[in-house]
């Protein structure tokens, strides 16, 4: 029912008469505004109360909805009531975003920052390395070009840690500064599904709604996620708002989570997901020559190009950067672990390292009042430490792990460990063996460089010689060895 003009006192009542007048109407905002003779931006904003219609606007866009010139009248008075009112929320200054050519730091819509090369002298480089674009890309192209025409839509990479999805997010908005007028809302404060919800009602058009890690705002205790999954709905339904562009991210297993059929407590969410999945690319296989090319104008993504295991470049790019933080920060008995394998490759040990030796040699990086206050099995909570995955990479310290479809028949000789092949392999006895990550390989040789190790490393070397490695013993406290 549209609303009586004489009922308008405000501008939000103005605004509300509108809204309802425009739905009943039931055209789109671009047919309404070409035969209103006005823009498309000015009828929409008019409509969701972000601008006040001067009369003669209002009164061409009141006749085209079907407004008769006997009510004009009625109309015109409310107008003129409803004007002396301050701005009805949300007002121009106040909705939720900021305008997007005002975004231009990457890192606070959480962007991953690249490996940081150890080169004297000022960098020159850009804060990111080049983009090589993938089929994604095209994908959340045509989403994004969708939402230039006028319509709202949502599209949320899926892939796991550190394979480019936040990056290829932030490609995305290329097209939209272009286009100019787009606003860019990430809502995280005080916690992110509390943020989206205070004011996704708000959102007006042009506006792209930044969920990053998207479980985050969907898969939360109690009802909060499902309600923020409803009022997503919601505003991507309303044809008075769009377009609006809905960006996020997520890993394969919590889009598992959220989208399983049956699962009713994700109901909602099952339903706003629906058809917004682009996974991510694995691997640069079909654009190796643009990488290459890229790779040719930046030396960290040539470095990552050069190093990555299995050409897991976008990895290698973020979770460098995390490696390094694992290991600054890293508790007295991991850092020991690692100071151990990182003189011994020095030293010119073989990639694969005992078990034995880095037990043998952490004790000697140890003062001895943080050796007295390890647990008994400080050994596994050190190696547990440097195992974790860094963004996508593996640890510090991790352990060697041969295929199962490579181990041979017991009793028969096994050369060369298939993870350790580009070194001089794994000695051919029991046992689990470590490795230090090449990173932390190339670090330690650069900033160990004028470092002796201590005199109990050489006892633990010594004592576990590569050449006769034995089994290794548990992980118990024994008096430190003592220089």
């Amino acid at each position: 029912m549209v609303a009586d003009p004489r009922t308008i006192r405000t501008r939000a009542d103005l605004r509300t008469a509108l809204q309802r007048l425009f739905h009943a109407d039931g055209r789109p905002y671009l047919e309404v505004a070409t035969a209103a003779k006005v823009s498309n931006s000015t009828l929409h904003d008019m409509v969701n109360g972000r601008s006040f219609p001067r009369w003669d606007t209002l009164r061409a866009v009141l006749a085209v909805c079907g407004i008769s010139a006997g009510q004009m009248t009625a109309w015109q008075q409310a107008h003129a009531r409803a004007r002396p009112d301050r701005p009805a929320s949300p007002g121009p200054d106040n909705r939720p975003g900021r305008p997007l050519e005002e975004m231009t730091d990457p890192f606070a819509l959480e962007v991953h920052k690249p490996i940081q090369l150890d080169i004297p002298g000022p960098s020159a480089l850009p804060v990111l390395p080049p983009y090589v674009p993938r089929a994604h890309d095209r994908q959340l192209g045509e989403v994004v070009g969708r939402t230039l025409t006028g319509q709202s839509g949502m599209a949320v990479l899926v892939g796991g840690s550190s394979t480019g999805k936040t990056r290829a997010c932030w490609e995305a908005l290329t097209p939209l500064r272009a286009a100019g007028g787009w606003r860019l809302w990430h809502p995280f404060d005080p916690t992110r599904p509390e943020a989206a919800l205070a004011q996704l009602a708000e959102v007006g058009g042009k506006t792209v709604v930044w969920l990053n890690e998207t479980q985050r705002y969907l898969d939360t205790p109690g009802d909060t996620g499902e309600r923020v999954a409803t009022a997503l709905r919601t505003m991507l339904a309303d044809s008075f708002r769009a377009p609006v562009l809905v960006l996020g991210t997520i890993w394969p297993d919590h889009w598992d989570v959220l989208t399983r059929d049956g699962n009713d407590r994700h109901a909602e969410a099952r339903l706003v997901l629906g058809g917004t999945d682009i996974p991510i690319t694995e691997g640069f296989a079909h654009v190796q020559a643009a990488l290459e090319e890229a790779a040719s104008t930046d030396a960290r993504l040539a470095e990552a190009l050069a190093r990555a295991a299995d050409r897991e470049v976008t990895q290698y790019l973020a979770g460098v950067p995390e490696l390094l933080a694992r290991y600054r920060n890293a508790p007295p008995a991991a850092k020991a672990v690692i100071h151990a394998a990182m003189d011994a490759r020095r030293m010119g040990h073989r990639h694969a390292l005992s078990h034995a030796l880095l037990e043998a040699a952490a004790p000697a990086y140890l003062t001895q009042s943080q050796w007295s206050v390890l647990s008994d099995d400080w050994l596994e909570q050190a190696l547990a430490y440097t195992a974790a995955l860094c963004k996508g990479v593996p640890g510090p310290v991790t352990r060697l792990r041969p295929r199962q479809t490579e181990r041979l028949p017991a009793g028969t000789v096994m050369p060369v460990c298939a993870a350790t092949t580009r070194d001089e392999g794994m000695p051919n006895m029991a046992g689990p063996f470590y490795q230090l990550a090449d990173y932390l390989d190339q670090h330690g040789r650069r900033h160990r460089a004028d470092q002796i190790p201590p005199i109990g490393f050489w006892a633990a070397v010594r004592a576990c010689p590569s050449r006769r490695l034995g089994h290794p013993r548990p992980g118990r406290l024994a008096p430190r060895p003592v220089p």
